[in-house]
């Protein structure tokens, strides 16, 4: 190994060490922010003569909600499209002569794979940075609309939840909406081990920031004007006014290093002119926090094909794969299967500029999600004293097949030398999972 690859490897080393040592920023953990936000319980609420409960911890249904809320964030905020392993030059180096000669006159896809590997002995550096702001759930107004969760009361005398008990009947209706935020400092290195097999790793550095806020409006649906349910304006003030309605809010970031990706890629049929079939593999490692939205917390597998050929200046490019998830945990459940894809093709624009255009998706497979939905709550009614329903809207748990589907298009442009500089903006396709609007990358990389 040369100085330089010996430099260029401990650089990828002390970037990974640096990232692993960075702490998680302060504040609650942001997969608790929901649950500890309608954790309602008695120092909340007016000393009345009922020590009333409506703790958010002891709701199934509720608690159920926040776990697919939990894993359709961390598994959709982590699992990101990972920048392309391959390198922007290609070489093929002569076995008689020794001499690498560039075997494209392109510079590759943004986010797909393309046939070719590096070469043998080169290594390719480089880091992306991305911004994202998360609108919308399932075609749910995140941050305008929101959502709504019935805060059922405990059943503390332990019939069942019958309706016997007269103030067990009213529920706390909290109109949810929150802010999501993903910021990506993205470290990605390949290193061609022979002329048809490369390793590869992508380091993300993560920080992950969430707001939320609950407005909270207290429904005496069984005690009527005696309702002994009322929030303290001031909770510190036990003896102060109160009130049916109240708005609380919080906010937490988290910052450190994400799910860290392995990657072998094998051409396994090598064509002239970057054309061909190759072979990838991706080991997704559950590295990163998933309790603060930086890691999924499981292991993640992926087996996909590439193919790539070239007419001219236009190189269009496939990948089909399958994604398997190994583990589970109690704050993301257990990530779906995955189909994985992606269609697309770079244009010589100039020999220094590349034109990149990529549809790209997920396909996942009963996958924990919740949408809007309604619930039937049982009461008894405080006039006539005899047992009804009502129906309430109500976050509900539901098992459905998603399409996260992306359009991207961008640049890379060589301003000199083995450097390349890209440029990039990613669009959803489809509403399903979480959904943001345009999203705009930067990076850059450097062929030795």
């Amino acid at each position: 190994m040369t100085m330089r690859m010996r430099f260029t490897v401990a650089a990828m080393v002390l970037s990974f060490v640096s990232a692993v040592s960075l702490p998680a920023a302060a504040g609650e953990d942001l997969s608790q922010i929901l649950s500890n936000l309608n954790d309602i319980t008695q120092d909340q609420l007016a000393p009345t003569g009922h020590d009333a409960h409506f703790s958010f911890a002891n709701s199934p249904q509720n608690a159920a909600v926040v776990q697919a809320l939990n894993g359709a964030i961390a598994g959709q905020f982590t699992t990101f499209p990972i920048a392309s392993s391959s390198g922007g030059f290609t070489y093929t180096i002569d076995p008689t002569t020794g001499v690498a000669s560039s075997n494209s006159k392109t510079f590759g896809p943004q986010f797909a794979e393309r046939a070719p590997t590096n070469g043998k002995g080169k290594i390719n550096f480089g880091v992306q940075f991305l911004h994202v702001g998360y609108d919308s759930l399932n075609g749910t107004n995140l941050k305008n609309t929101g959502y709504t969760l019935q805060l059922i009361h405990e059943d503390t005398n332990g019939d069942g939840g019958t309706v016997n008990f007269d103030f067990e009947g009213d529920v706390i209706t909290s109109q949810q909406k929150i802010d999501l935020t993903l910021d990506t400092a993205l470290i990605v290195g390949t290193w061609g081990v022979t002329d048809k097999f490369d390793l590869g790793i992508a380091i993300p550095i993560v920080r992950a920031q969430m707001d939320a806020t609950a407005s909270q409006t207290i429904n005496p649906l069984a005690t009527g004007v005696f309702n002994p349910h009322l929030f303290l304006v001031d909770p510190k003030n036990p003896l102060g006014p109160t009130t049916l309605q109240r708005t609380v809010s919080t906010s937490s970031t988290a910052t450190g290093i994400g799910d860290v990706l392995l990657r072998a890629k094998w051409n396994f049929l090598k064509q002239k002119n970057a054309s061909g079939l190759s072979a990838g593999f991706d080991l997704r490692l559950g590295s990163g926090d998933e309790n603060n939205y930086l890691g999924t917390g499981v292991t993640q597998a992926k087996l996909f094909l590439i193919g790539s050929w070239t007419v001219g200046r236009f190189a269009p490019h496939f990948n089909a794969g399958y994604t398997y998830t190994s583990g589970n945990n109690p704050v993301v459940g257990t990530p779906p299967d995955e189909v994985n894809y992606a269609v697309g093709f770079e244009a010589e624009c100039h020999p220094r500029v590349t034109f990149i255009l990529d549809g790209i998706g997920r396909y996942l497979h009963d996958a924990p999600t919740v949408d809007q939905g309604t619930i039937v709550h049982d009461y008894t009614d405080p006039n006539t004293a005899t047992p009804t329903s009502i129906v309430l809207s109500q976050l509900i748990v539901e098992k459905k097949n998603l399409n996260l589907a992306q359009g991207a298009v961008g640049l890379k442009i060589n301003p000199g030398g083995n450097w390349l500089i890209s440029i990039a903006a990613l669009v959803p396709i489809t509403n399903d999972g979480l959904k943001s609007g345009p999203i705009g990358l930067f990076g850059f990389e450097y062929n030795f």
